[in-house]
């Protein structure tokens, strides 16, 4: 009985140091989309592109902006966290409607957090054509810290 009330005190311990070290290491979830991205791409409308991007925070804890998105905004989209996903709402900006969706992902070197995983449009109402990344067999928008 002795041994049984040694080991489950010793259990107890080490769970308890475990849990707490991971509390004490959490990071909040919207920081962790926050930083500077270099962006790989290739849209169904134009050439393979890389250029850099930066998400700020916005207005409350759940509200992003994203500065230079798709290389030719210069008004900073507005976008929302909901989980580890990022939501780009209907908005148009500067005479162009874009909307789409992305995930926090991780690479093998910096971990969960280093890059997002994005979907997205745009749709000029001058053209024709909608540029699409991630949508319609076209290959996803990478941005890596």
């Amino acid at each position: 009985m002795k041994k049984l009330f040694i080991f489950s005190i010793s259990l107890f311990s080490i769970c308890a140091c475990t849990k707490k070290s991971v509390i004490n290491t959490a990071v909040p979830l919207s920081a962790q989309f926050l930083g500077n991205y270099s962006v790989n791409e290739k849209g169904n409308s134009n050439a393979a592109s890389q250029y850099a991007i930066s998400i700020t925070s916005g207005d409350n804890s759940s509200d992003l902006f994203i500065k230079n998105f798709n290389n030719y905004f210069t008004t900073p989209v507005k976008a929302q966290i909901i989980g580890d996903s990022i939501y780009i709402p209907g908005q148009t900006l500067e005479g162009r409607t874009i909307f789409g969706v992305g995930y926090l992902a991780s690479n093998s070197t910096s971990g969960k957090g280093s890059s997002i995983t994005m979907s997205y449009e745009v749709l000029d109402p001058n053209s024709t054509i909608v540029a699409c990344y991630g949508y319609n067999n076209t290959s996803t928008s990478q941005w890596s810290k």
